[in-house]
């Protein structure tokens, strides 16, 4: 079971980036790809509108929360994007799940065992190989990617908090209520750099940014209400470097079979290296 929620997490999410990157094209800075975020989350949240009725004052809390995480991570990611190497910026997003993860040893109980351990610093070493070789780095960098990281990992923890002891009995409640208050944040972010002379907003949409905008959009609401899902009857310490692990395998894939590119000695070594973490990571029975 853990395994098919894990790769449905994962499809969803390459299915949400391969979109997002289509969409890539028509931005030309931050106040772009606010503007198509706050379409993406409009749609997620439309999705599973009906589910608002349902929501409660602590539904709204935590979605606020996680909305302010969401949308703080989306920002500061692309201006991260655009201020040095992209690859570099994605391994530390993808990072993020340290946060989950550290938080499912201390406070859930997740068992830290030995490989598990060694399967997830594999992990990030499988990341590693897939770094690509990038120009100068622009001033605030490091700071940005950085940000970005945290605010991802807090988000995912936040999703899991809920989902484990809030007690509230309907997840889709937090997913239309988060993606609606992250649609108006990221609009309101959008609307602010459009006033900068540097953050001019192309608003003119085709029918392929709608499509893009409505694909991604459902992709990323079924993504949410699973990956609560799993959340709650997953190992937070197996779910999360395992589904951000996938989610580049995938991505990959994608890129062999959709665009035709030829898979790198150092992207064959990564997915290697993967594969190995995943199968070391469920021998997990002794504890360190």
């Amino acid at each position: 079971m853990k395994y098919l929620l894990v790769l449905l997490t994962s499809s969803l999410s390459a299915t949400k980036v391969t979109l997002q990157g289509r969409l890539a094209k028509r931005m030309h800075s931050v106040a772009d790809g606010a503007f198509f975020n706050a379409l993406i989350f409009l749609v997620a949240a439309l999705l599973f509108s009906p589910s608002l009725l349902a929501a409660s004052k602590l539904t709204w809390t935590y979605a606020a929360i996680y909305a302010v995480c969401n949308v703080v991570f989306q920002t500061v990611y692309a201006g991260a994007l655009s201020r040095g190497n992209v690859s570099l910026a994605v391994m530390f997003a993808n990072f993020g799940m340290l946060v989950p993860t550290a938080v499912s040893f201390a406070v859930w109980g997740d068992n830290p065992s030995l490989l598990r351990i060694i399967g997830i610093a594999l992990i990030m070493v499988a990341f590693i190989f897939t770094l690509k070789q990038g120009g100068e780095h622009k001033k605030g960098y490091f700071p940005l990617v950085i940000v970005a990281m945290l605010a991802n990992g807090c988000g995912l923890t936040i999703q899991k908090i809920y989902a484990t002891h809030s007690g509230e009995p309907s997840l889709l409640s937090f997913v239309a209520a988060s993606y609606m208050l992250s649609a108006i944040l990221s609009a309101s972010v959008c609307f602010v750099l459009s006033k900068t002379s540097a953050s001019r907003v192309d608003w003119r949409l085709g029918s392929r940014q709608i499509l893009c905008c409505v694909g991604a959009g459902a992709a990323l609401a079924l993504f949410l209400g699973v990956n609560m899902y799993a959340g709650k009857v997953v190992d937070g310490s197996f779910h999360y470097p395992t589904h951000s692990l996938c989610t580049m395998l995938l991505a990959i894939l994608s890129s062999i079979v959709i665009f035709r590119e030829k898979i790198s000695v150092r992207q064959g070594i990564a997915c290697g290296i993967g594969v190995t973490a995943i199968l070391l990571m469920n021998f997990y029975r002794h504890r360190i």
